[in-house]
């Protein structure tokens, strides 16, 4: 009978989850965070078919294991969550209900992003953060601002201006 009740639970929030997906303002993640926790109780396969959902299954695996969130993820889940949260704005058309929203999607985009990254990410970004520092010094050594010319430096020098006798 508990079981049951965990797998209907489990349903109940994934449902609730689907429903924050299309609503911004109900949170996606707690609610499949739940459902997951539901189906493990009473259903492991369950669980495993919910691990395998795209929108929310690596999610569901870091959580569960601690592991890390893919780049690739965590662009995806911010750029859905702020494209929910913009229609959310502008079908409320409410100043308050968008403060409380930018508020809400800030704060789950630092959380997003400060999920432990995987580490082929971080080469990459080390990679790029070298290219970029490379292309800095190629562009710093290209644009050299030349030095005023000077009576001393070029015996062709014409001065802007006369000197007042």
């Amino acid at each position: 009978m508990r079981k049951i009740i965990y797998m209907i639970l489990g349903f109940f929030f994934l449902i609730l989850g689907a429903i924050g997906v299309l609503l911004p303002v109900l949170p996606t993640t707690p609610f499949v965070l739940l459902a997951g926790f539901f189906f493990v109780k009473s259903s492991p396969a369950l669980y495993e078919r919910l691990k395998h959902i795209p929108w929310v299954g690596e999610f569901i695996s870091y959580y569960s294991e601690k592991t890390y969130v893919s780049r690739r993820t965590r662009i995806q889940t911010v750029i859905f969550l702020w494209v929910g949260l913009f229609f959310s704005m502008y079908v409320v058309g409410n100043t308050l209900v968008s403060v409380i929203l930018v508020v809400i999607g800030v704060v789950v985009t630092a959380h997003i992003f400060l999920l432990p990254k995987d580490p082929d990410d971080r080469k990459f970004e080390n990679e790029m953060i070298d290219e970029i520092e490379k292309s800095n010094v190629e562009w710093e050594a290209k644009t050299e601002v030349p030095q005023a010319h000077t009576e001393q430096d070029d015996p062709q020098y014409v001065p802007d201006h006369l000197p007042d006798e």
